[in-house]
């Protein structure tokens, strides 16, 4: 059976121990799995929420995804390991559904007062409620200006060099 994917977004308060309340349904999707927390890549000024299962699902795609041809494969491994791994923190929630953020961390991404869970599928993140706003903004023109460009683009065989979309080519337009 596949397992249930972290899904919609939720606002909650954070106490003054920085203490956030699990939203009903991701509660019962991590049951009593530990949860790794770590900065998001992509959108910056977030956080990425885990489980250990999980994380190394994510260590192991990425890894794949360096060449294993690459002169410095061995130090990027360690790399992507030691930044990700070391500035992670693992949290467990507690018999009232919360757990703790890391104080350095929510300060980090301006988590103080408020928070927004938001399912990812696989995993959920943390933001500030107002970088969350201006990130959907954000997601959203950015995937209008991928559909128009794909709506422009003209069918062209699989082995066809692509050139480079006028707004990318050096100079502009």
């Amino acid at each position: 059976m596949a397992r249930k994917k972290f899904r919609g977004s939720f606002e909650v308060a954070v106490d003054g121990k920085r203490r956030v309340s699990v939203p009903a349904s991701f509660r019962t999707i991590l049951g009593e799995e530990p949860i790794v927390i770590f900065p998001s890549r992509i959108p910056e000024g977030a956080l990425d929420c885990r489980t250990e299962d999980n994380m190394e699902s994510m260590f192991d795609h990425e890894i794949s995804k360096i060449d294993p041809n690459a002169p410095n494969r061995d130090e990027l491994v360690v790399a992507l390991e030691t930044v990700t791994n070391g500035a992670s923190h693992n949290a467990s929630v507690d018999q009232n559904g919360r757990f703790s953020l890391p104080q350095e961390m929510s300060e980090k991404v301006h988590i103080t007062k408020k928070c927004m869970f938001v399912g990812q599928g696989e995993y959920f993140k943390l933001y500030d409620p107002s970088r969350y706003k201006a990130y959907c903004e954000e997601a959203e023109l950015l995937l209008k200006n991928a559909a128009k460009r794909a709506r422009e683009t003209p069918e062209r065989p699989a082995d066809a060099v692509a050139a480079p979309h006028p707004e990318n080519r050096a100079g502009g337009a």
